[in-house]
C-alpha cells in the first residue's frame, strides 16, 4: 500500500492512532503503538488517578465510544510519500509502525516534530480572539524511540518539483509514487534530493470569528484529543 502523507502537517491523535491500527501488520490490541510523556506534575496526577500504563495507546479494533469497527489491513510493507511538510501526526505514524513492519518513505526529509499540544482559550467570553497552543506532550513507539527531531531520511529521496510537471493525485507518472510503484514491482531506481523546505510553527491563533477556529483544532498542530481535556480539567483544581 502507498499512504500519501507528503503535505499532511498535523491532525488529532485519535485519528492517527485509528489510521495506523487499520495498516499494522497483525494488529493486536495489547500492542503499543505510541507513549506519551508529560511533565513531572502531569505524569504524576495522571498516574495516581489512572494507574501506570496512563500514558501508553494501543492498537485499537473499534473507534473508542463507537460501534465503528477499524478495518485490519494486515500489510507486510508500508510505502509512505513524504516531505518537508510531513509533521507530527504523519510522523508519528511512521514512527509507531516501525517496530511492527517495513516503512518505507519516499520523498523529502520529513519536518521532523515528535510533540503534540491542544488549545488553552477562554470559552466562555464571545469577545474572545485569542488561544494559545502549548506544547505539552512528547511521543515515543514502542521501543521507546523519538529520536526523530531533524526528520525521518527518505529510503528513496525525489524531488516532486525537480521537472515541474505536475500531475492529478494518483497519476502513475507523479515522481513520488513512480518511485514507489517501481519499487513495488522490483524497479526500483535512485534519484535525486531536494532541500528541505523550512517551516514555522504557529504560538499564538488569532480567531476570525469568536472561537471558531478551534472548532478544528487539527489543523495547527499535533492535537492531543487522548488526554488533553483531561490536562486542563488538572489546570483548573
Amino acid at each position: 500500500m502507498v499512504l500519501d502523507l507528503r503535505y499532511n502537517g498535523g491532525g488529532r491523535v485519535t485519528t492517527a492512532i485509528a489510521l495506523a491500527s487499520a495498516l499494522v501488520k497483525d494488529r493486536s490490541t495489547k500492542n503499543i503503538l505510541v507513549t506519551a510523556e508529560y511533565n513531572n506534575l502531569v505524569h504524576a496526577a495522571f498516574k495516581r488517578e489512572s494507574g501506570p500504563d496512563f500514558n501508553k495507546d494501543f492498537f485499537i479494533d473499534k473507534i473508542k465510544g463507537t460501534n465503528i469497527v477499524v478495518p485490519s489491513l494486515n500489510l507486510p510493507r508500508l510505502y509512505v510519500l513524504v516531505t518537508g511538510g510531513s509533521a507530527s501526526a504523519s510522523e508519528l505514524i511512521i514512527n509507531g509502525l516501525k517496530p511492527y513492519m517495513d516503512v518505507i518513505l519516499i520523498g523529502e526529509r520529513t519536518y521532523g516534530k515528535n510533540v503534540g499540544s491542544f488549545s488553552i482559550y477562554e470559552k466562555d467570553d464571545p469577545k474572545n480572539k485569542w488561544g494559545m497552543q502549548p506544547i505539552t506532550v512528547k511521543y515515543y513507539n514502542s521501543k521507546g524511540e523519538s529520536d526523530f527531531t531533524a526528520g525521518f531520511t527518505p529510503d528513496f529521496e525525489v524531488d516532486e518539483f525537480e521537472n515541474l510537471h505536475l500531475v492529478e493525485f494518483g497519476n502513475t507518472e507523479d515522481p513520488l509514487l513512480s518511485v514507489a510503484l517501481n519499487h513495488i514491482t522490483g524497479n526500483a531506481m535512485q534519484t535525486r534530493s531536494m532541500k528541505r523546505e523550512n517551516m514555522m510553527q504557529t504560538k499564538m491563533i488569532e480567531v476570525e470569528n469568536s472561537n471558531s477556529i478551534f472548532k478544528d483544532k487539527s489543523r495547527f498542530e499535533m492535537y492531543d484529543d487522548v488526554r488533553g481535556e483531561d490536562i486542563r480539567k488538572l489546570m483548573n483544581k
